[in-house]
């Protein structure tokens, strides 16, 4: 603990990594939202430990059903196994993207 506080990280992210994952999960399993074509949505990230530059394919639960995004070689977001919109597919993509930095 010592070590952290001497690296300068706040007692939160202290705290934050000390957490086992199971509670990690629940903090960043955060709703969000997202407007698209003047209607707002909640969405949540099902998979978000695992988020990183890398990731190419995203679980979010959006509309109370598991939506799978998968990035293609154009780095372009398109649905997986359940039908939306391409658009807003690929507006949940941008969404998840600016969020984590990727």
């Amino acid at each position: 603990m010592e070590l952290f506080t001497n690296l300068g990280c706040s007692p939160d992210l202290i705290k934050y990594f000390n957490l086992p994952l199971w509670s990690r999960d629940k903090i960043m399993g955060l709703p969000m939202r997202i407007t698209y074509k003047d209607t707002d949505y909640v969405y949540e990230i099902l998979n978000s430990t695992a988020i990183n530059k890398e990731t190419t394919e995203l679980h979010i639960s959006f509309d109370g059903q598991e939506v799978i995004l998968i990035k293609d070689e154009k780095n372009i977001w398109i649905e997986g196994t359940h039908k939306v919109e391409p658009q807003l597919a690929q507006a949940l993509g941008r969404s998840v993207s600016l969020r984590f930095r990727m």
